[in-house]
């Protein structure tokens, strides 16, 4: 990583302690946390200040923001965040979706939480798994924070299991002093390209859907992973083929595109669509 971008990461991670702590940290303290010079820090703070962020060392009540982020200031700096580690298109558009749905808390969760997996540390995370069972205590280990579908996601060991999460439905985190498990980089990239939506498993079944000529007269390009491959057919349809870790999630991608793209295998994945097809059917007829 550039140095410019170690001083960007930096900055913005002290912006996100500072919101998540106000009044915590002193200047001495974020010397030993970002490890470098007294000088260094002076020049961080001042940095952020002329961003319009009223960030102040003040005496006997360590570091504080005094005022709130604007909401377009929260997104670029998000926006900057991600940018630090990741490269890619939609990682902006995620970052700006995050943002304006939790606001500063977005800044929080995410340099929190990439603090965690930099310093390979467990995380007491509280967790909204759905708005009727209300919230979850869970201790898991961060391992990789990654945008899928325009959603900002963290992949974590839970128990031996690896697990997505997403960053729009966490409550609380809190960095426990407990140092966390690790896994290869080439894990990593293989969890998330055949990871189709937000369910994660350590295998991996090549899936195979047929997008019909009306999808593509929509100017739709069929993109699902960036493993797939693509076989464009005499008759105007489209032949994708990729790795899936869930055939439950593909199926229910497939049955909300009503009847657009069309399951071709495996047949497990087939006989889930035509269930899930079949049920939305029932459903729907029961309310007439």
């Amino acid at each position: 990583m550039s140095e410019l971008r170690i001083k960007i990461k930096r900055q913005i991670e002290i912006v996100g302690l500072v919101l998540a702590y106000p009044g915590i940290y002193t200047t001495f303290d974020l010397e030993d946390i970002f490890d470098c010079t007294s000088i260094t820090i002076k020049r961080d703070l001042s940095d952020i200040r002329s961003l319009g962020i009223t960030i102040h060392s003040i005496p006997r009540k360590g570091v504080a923001i005094t005022s709130g982020l604007t909401p377009d200031l929260v997104k670029q700096l998000l926006s900057e965040y991600a940018l630090t580690s990741r490269t890619g298109g939609t990682l902006v558009t995620a970052a700006g979706l995050l943002a304006g749905a939790l606001h500063e808390k977005a800044l929080v969760t995410f340099t929190l939480l990439q603090r965690a997996i930099d310093g390979k540390k467990m995380v007491r995370l509280s967790y909204r798994k759905d708005a009727k069972a209300g919230s979850l205590t869970r201790i898991i280990a961060p391992l990789l924070l990654f945008e899928k579908q325009c959603e900002w996601r963290l992949l974590a060991d839970e128990n031996g299991k690896r697990k997505q999460f997403l960053l729009q439905k966490m409550i609380d985190i809190e960095i426990l002093p407990e140092k966390s498990v690790s896994m290869p980089e080439t894990d990593f990239n293989h969890l998330v390209e055949s990871s189709f939506g937000a369910w994660v498993s350590e295998k991996s079944l090549e899936v195979k859907l047929l997008f019909t000529r009306q999808w593509l007269a929509g100017g739709k390009v069929p993109l699902l992973a960036e493993n797939q491959s693509v076989v464009i057919n005499s008759n105007g349809t489209a032949e994708v083929t990729c790795l899936a870790n869930s055939l439950e999630d593909v199926a229910r991608w497939v049955v909300a595109r009503g009847g657009e793209v069309i399951a071709r295998s495996p047949e497990e994945l087939v006989n889930m669509v035509v269930h899930y097809a079949s049920c939305s059917v029932k459903a729907h007829e029961s309310l007439q």
